[in-house]
């Protein structure tokens, strides 16, 4: 999905603060809960040394002082494309992915970008939608879950595989 990026507003209302390595954990941590990847994994994935890249910025928006979203922006030729939009189950349904997607596309902006890009999830497509974000292409995405795995529930047998068109 793209959009002009002067036509995202910044965020309004929320505790969002920019990640530096001081608060990188807290960003790990969103991921990690937002994802359901294993906290060990995504902190290997996500070294704290990407805060330092002059590419990369990121963002966490907090509700009472614990990280509740985060996102990702990495530039490329003048485009702000937007990562990793994650929110813990428990913070879901609060505007809060939203308010840190603004914050990326803004930051974006302001390093001269001239358009935003991300790939939506079926849970963010309305949202991203819904900010003036449309649809640039669509794939079809096979996924499965392998056997072992926790998240079938019994360990053993393999989820049917899921299909999107986004």
């Amino acid at each position: 999905m793209n959009v002009a990026i002067d036509d995202i507003a910044p965020p309004a209302g929320f505790d969002i603060k920019r990640v530096e390595t001081e608060n990188w954990d807290d960003h790990v941590q969103a991921l990690a809960a937002g994802f359901g990847m294993p906290i060990e994994l995504t902190g290997r994935l996500f070294g704290a040394a990407l805060a330092e890249a002059a590419e990369y910025a990121a963002f966490n928006a907090y509700v009472d002082g614990e990280v509740a979203s985060t996102a990702a922006l990495i530039v490329s030729d003048a485009v702000a494309g937007i990562y990793n939009v994650a929110t813990p189950d428990v913070f879901r349904r609060r505007g809060l992915g939203e308010a840190t997607t603004r914050a990326a596309v803004a930051e974006g902006q302001r390093r001269g970008c001239v358009m935003s890009t991300l790939q939506a999830s079926d849970m963010g497509y309305l949202i991203y939608e819904r900010m003036g974000f449309r649809t640039a292409a669509t794939w079809t995405s096979l996924t499965s879950t392998w056997p072992g795995s926790s998240r079938r529930g019994d360990g053993k047998t393999p989820a049917p595989p899921s299909y999107s068109d986004r």
